[in-house]
């Protein structure tokens, strides 16, 4: 690189700072959203066992009540995967900052020393079942409306 293309130290270390001020806003702000919508999806599964469709109403309301925690969930997954999405680029940014600096960075550092430990040790095993809690809460709602549809028409024949 010739000098006419390379920032100011300064100015990539304020650059550096406000990456990684952003990055954790994200983070808060991605797990703020996950407390929300784990929330949510309890409150919609405990509503759905104390209006247990005993009437035809009640049935009508449990169905629209987890069709409801079926869209949260499939929202709540699309969400995830995009704030993951905004981290992944801001990690590849910081990584790039990173290494202007201090020459070898701190990211790409920490990351080469958690590639030597297995995958099961690895926080990466832990991030991809996170972004799964969506799908076991969408499963666990198809599973209620099977259930309830399996007593509600059994009862009928």
């Amino acid at each position: 690189m010739n000098k006419e293309n390379e920032f100011p130290k300064d100015l990539t270390l304020e650059q550096y700072r406000i990456y990684t001020d952003l990055l954790r806003q994200t983070t808060l702000q991605r797990a703020i959203s996950s407390y929300f919508f784990i929330a949510m999806n309890l409150f919609i599964m405990i509503t759905g066992y104390i209006i247990y469709p005993k009437t035809l109403l009640h049935f009508t309301i449990f169905v629209i009540v987890t069709i409801m925690g079926i869209l949260i969930c499939i929202y709540w997954l699309y969400e995830s995967r995009e704030s993951y999405i905004i981290n992944e680029v801001r990690y590849r940014s910081i990584m790039k900052l990173e290494m202007k600096l201090f020459k070898k960075g701190v990211l790409n550092d920490e990351w080469e020393r958690l590639g030597q430990y297995r995958f099961r040790r690895s926080p990466v095993f832990f991030i991809s079942i996170g972004r799964n809690i969506p799908v076991l809460f969408a499963m666990g709602h198809l599973i209620n409306l099977f259930i309830v549809f399996i007593l509600r028409f059994s009862y009928y024949m």
